[in-house]
């Protein structure tokens, strides 16, 4: 007899504990998406800014 009890008891606990990790894994890939959304604008903004130095060293270059 207690050696059901016991497995009754742990039931309860790993359920939870699976319950936590299902949740805690969706939070790190909403996590995830909101670092890779900004790492891509932050990538764009770079990608402009060096747009803009390459076009001022090529008109600094006509003008010599």
């Amino acid at each position: 007899m207690t050696n059901y009890s016991n497995k009754f008891t742990y039931l309860p606990a790993v359920v939870l504990l699976l319950c936590s990790c299902g949740d805690l894994s969706k939070q790190v890939d909403k996590r995830l998406d909101q670092v890779l959304s900004k790492a891509v604008a932050l990538d764009s903004l770079v990608n402009l800014e060096i747009e803009k130095v390459l076009t001022l060293d090529n008109y600094h270059n006509g003008e010599q």
